[in-house]
């Protein structure tokens, strides 16, 4: 039987709490008037459709005013375009992001226009509000992103990526790219000197154009569903993933979504794909308003999908910068519902703050969080799964171990409590019982200071009945004959069960309390109880055979136990 342990006095004292963990708010009104949108499917190649203005602040440049056209050929050659390996929905995504950063990180006022061109091809037009120069369009390291902290760009590189991908990947012809009072015509154009094609840009004035767009020819019409996918991957005011989150400050937010519902990872407005998919977090939504320094991970022109393990150094920074004691309590009870879900992003954020408060010292100065009476967190010691399944089909939420550094209640607590068996006087009978069982296990001296102490081999033997109504069970003490009582790596002796104690035979007894003196070392089903209990028994086995006294006084215990089960 899993041991009973002895528990120690809780971390906290009972009654000073700073937090009570039922109070603390988990929910937001922030953007409750979003309302969803259906955008509308793509029938025959044509689609029209603008997203509402909502939240659009449209960032306008100063234009430099030009008279004459002129060509200009770029160190953009086609080899480059084998440098970075992007799939459709990575072009569609680098496409959309200078109109969601022109929009001020939305993609609020964006229009979507398709309709097909003949020869199986398809035009595509995006419109936007904002303006920039026409150096952004064809200079590297030209970028009006690169300073603003909450835009998705940085340097100027994925305009250029995108042009290349759709000159070479989607075989596009040309791109036809255009802001305020100029037009750019991009394409490639061969170099014989350099032996390779070049991107060419050839760029003139035109009537001032009250915003920008990009316009280009595809024959993929899953080029075209791709960008309509790609709208709800970024930050708008009809994306309800960021609808009343459970918890937002100024550097992130979480959202709890219904178990099977997929959501995402947002930075700076823009859906990530984590693990390798853009929907790749069941349950959740969280959102990082600020570009994340590079020491924690790199959003550089690749933008790689976030694993698992780097996702732990993005949790750790967002705990770094969130000190705010209620909002760190806010983000425990927010993600409840992601406790014990192996290797859930939304976990892995969790797990991250309750590890870094239970190690902070001002907890002790601030006082632990009260948790509800049926929250209890695993000990650090071995609990059997039937015990687990007995606690929670009681009621009770099991938490992890780091929890009762804040305060929550041990689940060795819980135990202790719930196995304060009533203790039953001993009859004459199951005295002598109890001296013989104490003998015989004296007698297998070997056991001494190897496996236990003198006092522990001299153990305290209590009686119980298991079929007791007034027993106070968490688990099936119906077919409990035995249970060791545990302080700590000490044996304390062991509760037996009267009707086994007054029925059983003398070797199954000696087995048992054997056994019930091994769980020193760890609960039923861990390998270190597995290893003392194979241990001891073969140690008295081997004594047994080896001592003919030691067998001889064994038998002569045996009898005197026999003829007490028959005057019973």
């Amino acid at each position: 039987m899993e041991p009973f342990f002895v528990a120690k006095n809780p971390l906290y004292s009972p009654g000073y709490y700073k937090y009570d963990y039922k109070n603390i708010k988990t929910e937001t009104d922030n953007r409750s008037n979003m309302q969803d949108i259906v955008i509308p499917k793509i029938i025959g190649g044509y689609l029209d459709f603008e997203l509402p203005k909502g939240e659009m602040k449209v960032k306008k440049a100063k234009l430099k005013n030009f008279s004459e056209a002129f060509e200009v050929q770029s160190n953009i050659s086609d080899k480059y375009n084998d440098s970075l390996v992007w799939n459709t929905d990575k072009v569609v995504r680098d496409l959309l992001q200078n109109f969601f950063d022109g929009h001020g990180q939305t993609l609020d006022g964006v229009r979507f226009i398709f309709k097909p061109s003949g020869f199986s091809k398809y035009k595509v037009r995006i419109e936007g509000k904002s303006t920039y120069n026409y150096k952004e369009a064809v200079l590297l390291g030209e970028s009006s992103s690169h300073d603003d902290n909450k835009a998705a760009g940085n340097y100027g590189e994925g305009l250029k990526m995108v042009t290349l991908k759709l000159l070479m990947q989607n075989k596009t012809s040309n791109v036809k790219i255009g802001s305020g009072n100029w037009e750019v015509l991009c394409g490639l154009k061969k170099d014989k000197r350099l032996d390779s094609e070049v991107m060419n840009y050839q760029i003139k004035p035109v009537e001032n154009y009250d915003g920008n767009f990009i316009e280009f020819e595809t024959p993929d019409r899953n080029f075209l569903e791709a960008i309509r996918t790609s709208i709800n991957r970024f930050y708008h005011s009809s994306n309800t993933h960021f609808k009343c989150p459970n918890f937002e400050n100024d550097l992130f937010g979480i959202k709890v979504l219904p178990k099977e519902e997929k959501g995402g990872l947002y930075i700076t407005g823009q859906r990530f794909e984590y693990d390798g998919s853009y929907d790749g977090i069941n349950g959740g939504v969280i959102f990082i308003k600020e570009k994340i320094p590079t020491e924690y991970y790199d959003t550089s022109r690749d933008r790689v999908s976030v694993t698992p393990s780097k996702f732990k150094d993005i949790a750790e920074w967002l705990r770094k910068r969130t000190k705010n004691p209620q909002e760190q309590m806010q983000i425990i009870k927010v993600l409840e519902p992601f406790v014990n879900k192996d290797n859930h992003p939304l976990e892995t954020l969790l797990n991250e703050y309750v590890y870094s408060l239970g190690n902070t010292i001002r907890w002790h100065k601030f006082g632990a969080i009260k948790f509800p009476d049926k929250y209890v967190a695993k000990t650090g010691w071995f609990i059997d799964m039937s015990i687990l399944r007995g606690i929670e089909s009681n009621g009770y939420k099991v938490f992890p171990s780091n929890y009762i550094d804040l305060g929550m209640a041990d689940i060795a607590d819980l135990v202790t409590k719930a196995r304060e068996h009533q203790p039953l006087e001993p009859t004459k009978n199951e005295e002598a019982k109890i001296i013989i069982l104490k003998r015989a296990l004296n007698l297998l001296s070997n056991l001494k200071n190897t496996h236990f102490t003198p006092s522990e081999l001299d153990t305290k033997v209590h009686i119980f009945n298991r079929k007791s109504k007034k027993e106070n069970s968490i688990d099936n003490y119906d077919s409990t004959l035995a249970e060791a009582i545990i302080d700590y790596k000490e044996s304390k002796g062991f509760w037996i069960d009267r009707t086994y104690l007054s029925n059983a035979k003398f070797s199954h007894v000696l087995e048992t309390a054997l056994h019930e003196l091994s769980h020193k070392a760890g609960g039923d089903g861990s390998k270190e109880f597995g290893y003392k209990l194979t241990d001891v028994n073969q140690e008295a086995f081997t004594q047994i055979i080896k001592n003919p006294k030691i067998a001889e006084e064994l038998r002569i215990l045996d009898s005197i136990w026999e003829e007490l089960n028959s005057n019973k």
